[in-house]
């Protein structure tokens, strides 16, 4: 038994056509409406009177993406399934790719499957500069805190779960509203990383229309950060653990060092050339660019160590 999860906020234009182009293919389609202020729920009511698989779960009030997402899945595990896909209300997600993932998690017992846009035939259609220019950074984070490279595209809101990692799945507080699919992917590769699930990554196609965004840049930036510097450092706890990891968890661990080293002599350099401090500005200044260096060569270093690993935890299908 296979299930459908989609998230709904003001999606009049394409809730209707989203549900009824996938509604063949599942045993239940699950709709979460996030206090839509438009004709949505209406749009659903009106589906559920012809289509008995199709079940609709509304907020008392707006809760955000990531809270919705918490909903939909315990509403989908009300029920027994083997497969629960995730997708979004604005019917950019292709369903011959949704025929496809089937086939492939099925063939390859897949525990979680992401999705990536960015490639050649990936996106149709304009995508708004914000969101190209956002998912850049975040591909940048999530590539940077777990030292795998094959990470792309982690704001990409395609997902498939099994019934075994849907139960480990609790979006925290910090992405109730926005980049919930970020925490998703590092949570998940972490899983990969203690060898518990089997995670893949799968290309797709977006099409782009005139979809509404209602993602604060600013915020979510705030918070990619916020959580990328804490999960950093929580997995160079957890490489040190394991050890296939645990030279790439050290290379960190020096890394770091090197990073604060070279923070404090930049600002010895910059007291002494602004505020009289009495040190050697080109002493330090040169003591900082070194040490800089070092922690670049060091985080090369680490993710060159897994990379291999890194391939085999984390495939491309």
């Amino acid at each position: 038994m296979d299930k459908l999860l989609i998230l709904a906020y003001n999606e009049e234009l394409y809730i209707k056509e989203t549900i009824l182009s996938n509604i063949d293919f599942f045993d239940e389609i699950i709709v979460v409406n996030d206090f839509s202020k438009d004709s949505t729920l209406q749009i659903l009511n009106d589906l559920t009177k012809d289509y008995k698989n199709l079940k609709i779960v509304n907020n008392p009030k707006n809760l955000g993406a990531g809270n919705s997402m918490n909903e939909g899945i315990r509403k989908a595990l009300e029920t027994d399934f083997n497969y629960l896909f995730k997708i979004d209300g604005d019917n950019q997600f292709r369903n011959t790719d949704i025929e496809k993932v089937k086939e492939l998690v099925y063939e390859n017992k897949s525990d979680f499957l992401k999705a990536d846009r960015f490639w050649p035939e990936g996106i149709q259609g304009k995508i708004p500069k914000i969101r190209y220019f956002g998912n850049a950074f975040a591909s940048f984070l999530i590539k940077f805190i777990t030292s795998n490279a094959n990470i792309t595209d982690p704001l990409n809101g395609f997902f498939v779960f099994s019934h075994k990692s849907a139960i480990l799945l609790k979006i925290p507080k910090i992405f109730s509203r926005y980049g919930y699919p970020f925490y998703i992917n590092s949570f998940f590769y972490e899983l990969a990383m203690k060898d518990k699930l089997k995670v893949h990554q799968i290309k797709n196609k977006v099409i782009y229309e005139n979809e509404t965004s209602y993602i604060k840049p600013t915020i979510m930036f705030l918070k990619l950060i916020k959580y990328s510097t804490r999960f950093y450092f929580f997995m160079i706890k957890e490489k040190l653990r394991y050890s296939k990891f645990q030279m790439s968890g050290l290379l960190d661990l020096v890394s770091l060092i090197s990073l604060v080293i070279s923070i404090v002599s930049i600002s010895r350099s910059i007291g002494a050339r602004y505020f009289e401090v009495d040190a050697n500005q080109s002493a330090w200044f040169i003591i900082s660019i070194l040490f800089l260096v070092f922690f670049i060569f060091l985080n090369i270093g680490s993710r060159s160590l897994v990379r291999n690993v890194n391939k085999e935890i984390f495939k491309n299908l």
